[in-house]
């Protein structure tokens, strides 16, 4: 089901001081913290007690995220969703609680303790913290991933699957936040997600939905700055993840929306045209198309749309003409 693997996409030095451990687990009893649970720290997460290294206004930060992914799990009452609490808690939150044991009592709403996102810094959080509260997020972000491709196979039709899927993309869309303090300061570490966001499985249904989406083979052009920007997206792509052979892709894609670090309420976003990346044996090798030397796949729900066009851009935007 590729519609199924298009929502869950759309849902992408100096030496810092090291971290320092502490055998107490600091974790908040309260409503302050919706991550909160009664059940004993794991003996895996027992093993790795640290304490995160970074500023107070960017443990603030994840904390917010983190808890809002925390209340979203909790509201769905999805099992898939809550078993993944005492993780965040014990391997994201407790950390960040050590350093600054205050906060795990404060409320933190976004009401009245929203901090303004700015760029973080080798000098916001050490190394060793990112790669560790990256490591975490990341591997609860994958968790949530499969739980969602599950509960979207038991849906009737798409409409179903996309309502049951909110909670998992709202919570995953948290966590991203919580994460762009690590990857502005190490964009090295966010080459794992990228890797991650790629692995979408191959199936004989997915391949017949690339087939019906794709336009015949030669019959999209690329306008030159067009060209040129998915020439520069993917020579970006390749330095993220050099050990994988990707192709460009340009589909159209319906109800985008987004949020950036600062933004409270989701933005929508007209439905047009989006450039991304397969891996090449992720695709059907008979949809792939070669412009002007670039192997690209083009995808609309109607291939008509983009049959005997130009894709180009303007403004910043794919767009089709004659």
């Amino acid at each position: 089901m590729r519609w199924l693997c298009a929502i869950l996409i759309l849902l992408w030095v100096s030496s810092a001081p090291a971290d320092v451990g502490n055998s107490e687990l600091a974790t908040s009893k309260t409503q302050a913290d919706p991550c909160w649970t009664a059940s004993e720290t794991s003996a895996e997460s027992a093993l790795r007690v640290w304490t995160a290294n970074l500023r107070r206004r960017y443990a603030i930060y994840v904390i917010q995220h983190v808890r809002k992914a925390c209340r979203i799990m909790r509201d769905s009452g999805d099992g898939r969703l809550i078993q993944h609490l005492e993780q965040l808690r014990d391997d994201v939150l407790g950390p960040i609680y050590r350093a600054y044991p205050r906060l795990a009592d404060e409320a933190l709403t976004d009401d009245n303790r929203r901090p303004v996102y700015a760029r973080t810094t080798v000098k916001d959080i050490g190394r060793a913290t990112a790669v560790r509260l990256e490591a975490a997020l990341t591997t609860i972000r994958e968790k949530i991933g499969q739980g969602a491709t599950d509960k979207a196979n038991q849906a009737a039709n798409k409409d179903a699957a996309e309502a049951a899927l909110q909670p998992f993309l709202n919570a995953t869309v948290e966590l991203s936040l919580a994460s762009q303090v690590v990857f502005d300061a190490y964009p090295d570490l966010r080459t794992k997600e990228f890797r991650s966001a790629l692995s979408q499985p191959r199936t004989a249904d997915t391949d017949a939905s690339y087939r019906k989406m794709a336009p015949p083979l030669g019959s999209v052009r690329l306008g030159a700055s067009a060209l040129q920007q998915v020439k520069m997206f993917m020579r970006q792509v390749r330095r993220a993840s050099p050990q994988d052979d990707l192709i460009a892709s340009i589909s159209w894609v319906t109800k985008r929306r987004y949020r950036g670090p600062n933004d409270v309420d989701w933005i929508d976003v007209e439905d047009g045209l989006q450039l991304g990346a397969y891996r090449r044996t992720d695709v059907p090798s008979d949809v792939i198309d070669k412009v002007d030397g670039v192997e690209i796949v083009f995808s609309a729900p109607n291939p008509s749309m983009i049959s005997g066009k130009i894709i180009d851009l303007q403004k910043g935007q794919f767009v089709i003409r004659n």
